[in-house]
């Protein structure tokens, strides 16, 4: 009997595609150090969950591992990575949405539109369900076994008198006989870059062979009028004084180690270039940096009012705050730049009009952030703002809801990073960009609190403080994004509470609101899976701000992600 030729190649297809997906599944099964954070994503990955009853009886543990494999899966960076590459033509992805740069077309669908009609037509309480993932109450349930934290606390040695003269460290011991051998002397950073007034640790290393008391390090500024040192404990402080260049040298054992030191006025001058370049996806190199752009459409503002009205409907008596944030091209004042984009300024504009009326404080940032535009308000390798910036923005919401904004002058300046390159390249794929690098900041309050973190697949961790340096990226404000985070601060008063509903740029915010809240909530709707209605509705919550960019305000995604958070599918 003749086989069927069509039936011989179907088999054969069948084999094929069984033997490929087997591999698959024994390589992503059997594959040897699994990756712990995606420097495309610029987050850290889920792990492995830890297994309770309780976990395997709600099917959390089971949700944890399916995190776990998808997020470690073999190949996934690179495929985020292309992924990244064709949705930046169209659309979303993780709170980054890159639009036209005229006016974009609408965006919301005729059925979101008739459900945000009806939702805020509705006065009825809606249905509700129990909550299947309960968050601590911050209040009533404080920490008390809070994990260690393995960041080193910023900068905050005394300032002393300005060291001109080369620094020692006292000798206690008078050496041995035996002489010492030195070998492989390094200082823990090559280059810094600095603002004048601000600071950062140097710390040297160097392998001594031999017994005896080791010689004392030597210090000393090469140009103590651009960058003086002061000691402490394990190396020197690392003072800005004025624009320039100059060198942090170290000696010891007849060894030689060298910082070179660059303090800049931290103004971008984009006015004052006319390299720029428009790029497929929207955004455009200008200088020595990567710029966003962000259209407006008039439907999509009007459905997101729609979905924060709903939220005005479920919480009365709490104050609703909607701030978006302007992307970085908000800074740039170049008529030959500015003709081809949509102007931020008169979008906000437009939503402010939008918004009078409704109850709803919605804050407009522009005026301030163009002042202060040369100034380093935006990282130039990421698409998220700098430390700087954030501030600005927290300057104009707190009088908004009726506190008093702290000086910068006042908080602590800390470098995370002196040549940080952030996500921008995995954008592009630009190499120019390469070439590009940031100083992130931060301007630590230095209020004592507790921060826990809930990643997604359940797990937790605690920390004494907003903003972790150790990460050394964005990931340093409040440990990235996640499902939800709690931060208590002890020394504000406890019933003063605030709810954070927020993409990315809300990161770098919440540092500055523990300033004057007791209690901040921070949700990320894109993670959370919980109804926040059925959790906060009796909570007594002061205030409620949603936190989004500009590429996002106009969006259906993140309007049908806010609705989900109160059980609206």
């Amino acid at each position: 009997m003749r086989k069927n030729p069509k039936s011989i190649a179907d088999i054969a297809c069948l084999t094929v595609v069984g033997l490929l997906y087997a591999a698959v599944v024994a390589l992503n099964l059997f594959q040897g150090e699994r990756p712990t954070f995606s420097e495309s994503e610029k987050r850290e990955l889920a792990a492995f969950p830890s297994f309770s009853v309780s976990s395997l009886a709600d099917g959390s543990f089971f949700s944890g591992i399916s995190s776990f494999l998808s997020d470690t899966f073999c190949g996934r960076e690179q495929l985020v990575t292309l992924s990244k590459k064709m949705e930046t033509l169209t659309g979303f992805d993780n709170g980054l949405v890159v639009l036209h740069t005229g006016d974009q077309e609408e965006q919301t669908t005729d059925d979101l539109s008739k459900l945000l009609e009806q939702l805020t037509s509705q006065t009825e309480e809606p249905a509700t369900e129990p909550v299947t993932e309960p968050i601590t109450d911050p209040v009533t349930d404080p920490v008390t076994d809070p994990v260690t934290d393995p960041v080193t606390d910023p900068v905050t040695d005394p300032v002393t008198d300005p060291v001109t003269d080369p620094v020692t460290d006292p000798v206690t011991e008078p050496p041995t006989d035996a002489p010492l051998q030195y070998k492989n002397l390094a200082l823990s950073h090559a280059l810094i870059s600095l603002l004048p007034g601000s600071s950062t640790k140097v710390a040297a290393t160097v392998e001594v062979i031999g017994e005896g008391t080791p010689d004392p390090y030597v210090w000393y500024s090469e140009d103590p009028s651009v960058a003086e040192i002061q000691q402490n404990s394990s190396g020197v402080s690392v003072l800005a004084k004025a624009v320039g260049e100059t060198r942090i040298v170290c000696t010891v054992g007849g060894l030689t180690a060298t910082c070179q030191v660059k303090v800049t006025s931290g103004e971008t001058k984009q006015s004052e270039t006319k390299d720029y370049e428009f790029l497929s996806n929207g955004m455009f190199i200008l200088g020595d940096a990567v710029y966003l752009t962000a259209g407006y459409g008039a439907t999509g503002a009007q459905s997101y009012l729609q979905a924060v009205q709903y939220y005005q409907s479920l919480f009365p008596g709490t104050r609703i705050t909607v701030m978006p944030i302007p992307v970085s091209s908000v800074v740039v004042d170049d008529p030959a730049i500015t003709s081809r984009i949509t102007n931020q300024g008169d979008s906000l504009a437009k939503m402010t009009a939008l918004y009078q009326g409704t109850g709803i404080n919605l804050v407009n940032v522009y005026d301030t952030f163009f002042a202060h535009r040369s100034e380093y308000l935006y990282l130039k390798t990421d698409h998220h703002w700098n430390g700087r910036g954030a501030y600005y923005a927290y300057s104009v919401f707190a009088p908004s809801v009726g506190l008093t904004p702290v000086p910068l002058s006042s908080l602590t300046y800390t470098v995370l990073n002196s040549n940080y390159h952030g996500s921008l390249y995995s954008f592009t794929q630009d190499p120019r960009v390469l070439q590009f690098s940031d100083v992130l900041e931060a301007f630590d309050p230095g209020v004592p609190c507790t921060m826990t973190i809930t990643r997604t697949g359940g797990s937790t961790e605690t920390y004494k403080s907003s903003i972790i340096p150790a990460y050394g990226n964005y990931l340093a404000y409040i440990g990235g994004d996640n499902p939800y985070t709690i931060i208590n601060v002890p020394s504000n008063p406890q019933d003063k509470s605030i709810l954070v509903l927020k993409d990315s740029y809300g990161n770098a915010i919440i540092p500055y609101l523990t300033l004057h809240y007791g209690n901040i909530i921070i949700i990320d709707p894109r993670y959370c899976g919980f109804n926040i209605y059925q959790q906060f509705k009796d909570y007594g919550l002061d205030d409620i701000l949603f936190l989004n960019n500009m590429q996002c305000v106009n969006t259906s995604t993140w309007i049908r992600l806010y609705l989900a958070l109160v059980g609206v599918s």
